[in-house]
């Protein structure tokens, strides 16, 4: 090899060594879309201002008609069930998630699919997402797996939710179903389902827990200690225990058949 030739490649090589290697292109930064906010916070607001229209949000705009035969003739939809039924009375404890079912039924003729017709509960009580208590439509679920085809082909549709109440007290509540510019009510106005919030009068320290259970703060006084009521009705009852007597009053018919025993017996 010539000296001129191998100089040449000792230069090339020096100088390819001498380089910077090739920076790698990084992609630009992705663009980070914030989390979708939760439309029932765990917490109410700090501060939140009640609307002077308990009602503001009613449904406005539609063709309202009240199930039954009428609905089933003109558009071959009706509401067959509700739970809780309405109208009726119901009731559940402050906190306890409460479980609503809408049941529909559509004929066959008709070309309308679970997913186009939608379900509310519209109701007033309080929850997260309602802490003023004003009339709300309260969205219903579609039930796919639920749902099915009956007699005639006639197509049943199924709808649930849960909501959870954070406050004692009567509420009412109806549900409605929705398509276009029609909507049916499960039952006529007023009519609705009275739900019972029971929780005050166990939770709260004031005059209903100590008239019922007698509880006082502080130590016990010497001697026998007086009869409560709740244990003098359970022992007029013959319901066992006082717990027993406690649940009855939820369910108005067995609190009722429980008295009537009471007295027949002549106790």
């Amino acid at each position: 090899m010539h000296a001129a030739t191998l100089q040449n490649w000792l230069r090339d090589l020096l100088l390819l060594y001498m380089q910077e290697p090739p920076k790698e292109k990084t992609p630009p930064p992705k663009e980070q879309t914030p989390p979708p906010e939760d439309p029932c916070p765990k917490s109410p607001p700090p501060v939140h201002r009640c609307p002077s229209d308990v009602e503001a949000e009613r449904p406005k705009y539609f063709t309202e008609s009240i199930t039954g035969e009428g609905t089933w003739k003109q558009y071959g939809v009706r509401i067959q069930y509700t739970d809780p039924v309405s109208p009726g009375t119901s009731s559940t404890k402050v906190g306890k998630p409460l479980t609503v079912t809408l049941g529909l039924e559509v004929k066959e003729s008709c070309c309308l699919t679970g997913d186009v017709i939608t379900a509310y509960m519209w109701t007033h009580m309080k929850t997260m997402c309602n802490p003023c208590g004003t009339w709300k439509d309260l969205p219903l679920h579609f039930q796919p797996d639920q749902s099915s085809i009956g007699e005639c082909n006639v197509k049943r549709y199924v709808y649930k939710s849960t909501v959870t109440p954070t406050e004692d007290d009567v509420f009412r509540l109806t549900f409605n179903v929705k398509w276009g510019n029609i909507m049916i009510w499960a039952n006529n106005y007023g009519d609705d389902n009275m739900l019972y919030i029971f929780g005050h009068v166990m939770r709260r320290e004031k005059l209903e827990n100590l008239v019922t259970t007698g509880m006082l703060e502080g130590k016990r006084s010497r001697g026998k200690q007086r009869e409560k009521l709740i244990e003098g009705l359970t022992d007029w009852l013959k319901a066992g225990k006082s717990l027993e007597a406690i649940e009855a009053t939820k369910d108005r018919k067995k609190w009722r058949t429980m008295i009537a025993n009471a007295v027949k017996q002549g106790t």
